[in-house]
């Protein structure tokens, strides 16, 4: 058996485990996410349950890139800023 599922998780611990589909754009904010290729010899299915230790290193997380996106103020950002002033 071999598949792949990505861990989405932060600094409090595994948010979920998913599976990566073509709806799947971005790593939500605060989060980062690793790619897990698992693969399972067929032997392992007739033994109770496989047991598997993973440490990441730096390099192997996907961290989110933030893109903000500046606006020209409004009419009333403008009027309102005025009579703050």
């Amino acid at each position: 058996m071999k598949d792949t599922i990505y861990i989405l998780f932060n600094s409090r611990g595994i948010r979920s485990l998913v599976k990566k589909t073509k709806t799947m754009k971005a790593i939500p904010s605060g989060m980062y996410m690793a790619e897990l290729n698992l693969e399972v010899d067929d032997k392992f299915f007739r033994n109770q349950i496989p047991k598997f230790n993973i440490k990441l290193e730096e390099g192997q997380i996907a961290q989110p890139e933030i893109e903000v996106e500046e606006k020209e103020p409004s009419t009333f950002d403008l009027f309102f800023s005025e009579i703050r002033k």
